[in-house]
């Protein structure tokens, strides 16, 4: 995978949100939650997770799949991973 930066890597994951949850890149922004703002349900979340692992090859474990209720919260937690950090 090459991510050149930051910000390259948080377009990446919004177009993940955007495609896991149907819904057009545009409406997914920083400040959304997921199941109030973009009508996603507890499936769509797990499912959502899942594509994150296994597009960046981590694990996300349960307790940190809760903290995930924003985009930003997803984004946040994506940056700061190290193995992706590399990346950037």
């Amino acid at each position: 995978m090459n991510i050149a930066s930051k910000e390259e890597l948080q377009k990446e994951i919004i177009g993940i949100i955007a495609n896991n949850l149907d819904v057009s890149r545009e409406e997914v922004t920083l400040e959304k939650r997921f199941l109030e703002d973009l009508g996603a349900d507890s499936l769509d979340i797990v499912e959502l997770v899942m594509a994150l692992e296994e597009t960046y090859d981590i694990e996300v474990s349960e307790d940190e799949e809760k903290q995930l209720q924003t985009v930003r919260a997803v984004v946040e937690f994506a940056t700061n991973l190290p193995c992706l950090m590399a990346l950037t």
